[in-house]
């Protein structure tokens, strides 16, 4: 499932701008896109880099909604700006400093992670 708010960070780039999703659906056509805003990019603003603040922001909501889903085990696909982000979302307090360190660190090409997030409300 292709979702819009796990997308890499917006603006000014043009390799940052997504691509139309009729020609994602057709290069990825086991991909749900029905997420996607709509078939152009209009979340992308060649003149506005999007600032740290609003990615924290935009992966909060993206949490918000990954809390709503059934599944058990979900693959997050990104990039490593994201995923950091996703990272400083969940707040991770509970752990010692330098296990937080660690996990929190820019993440490298093409590197996995598993974590495991449980809800305690």
């Amino acid at each position: 499932m292709a979702v819009e708010l796990c997308r890499d960070r917006l603006g000014v780039r043009p390799c940052d701008m997504r691509r139309r999703v009729s020609e994602c659906q057709a290069l990825f056509p086991c991909i749900d896109f029905s997420m996607m805003d709509g078939e152009d990019d209009s979340m992308w603003n060649p003149d506005v880099r999007e600032p740290e603040e609003e990615i924290s922001a935009r992966m909060s909501q993206f949490m918000k909604w990954l809390w709503t889903r059934p599944e058990q085990e979900i693959a997050i696909v990104s990039h490593g700006i994201i995923l950091q982000h996703i990272l400083y979302v969940l707040r991770l307090s509970h752990l010692e400093p330098h296990d937080r360190s660690a996990l929190c660190q820019r993440f490298g090409n093409c590197e996995l992670r598993s974590v495991v997030i449980v809800d305690k409300r």
